[in-house]
């Protein structure tokens, strides 16, 4: 047995199993991950923290919360949120000043960096 290559194995299971890297993967399994429609999830963001709202929609949009969740294959669902306009910041994030979250992004061009606070973003300013 040649290591390193693909090879079609017939030992453990009546359909075969491609061994490939030490990482065994069921064709069978490959092939339903495949052909899995991803849902559509609507998440209603009213009073939900902003941090916790968005770990837990990655998740979802990753496909984790399956049982057929890969790390090479696109499992995920898809996400929709409403009444993102009622999210809510923890702390001081919308206090202005010192202390205030910033959104820094840069253009590309010298001194092209650019800051806006959390409340600008939020009423529409940035």
């Amino acid at each position: 047995a040649r290591s390193g290559g693909a090879r079609l194995d017939t030992r453990n299971s009546g359909w075969g199993t491609l061994r490939r890297a030490g990482m065994s993967l069921p064709l069978a399994v490959s092939r339903t991950i495949r052909a899995t429609k991803p849902v559509w999830h609507l998440v209603d963001a009213k009073g939900q923290v902003t941090g916790r709202l968005a770990t837990q929609l990655s998740y979802i949009l990753r496909g984790k919360h399956k049982p057929t969740y890969l790390k090479n294959a696109d499992c995920g669902d898809n996400v929709v949120v409403v009444n993102a306009k009622d999210l809510v910041l923890t702390g001081g994030k919308l206090r202005s000043g010192r202390g205030a979250k910033l959104y820094r992004w840069h253009t590309g061009h010298p001194g092209g960096l650019k800051t806006r606070t959390a409340r600008e973003v939020i009423e529409g300013n940035g």
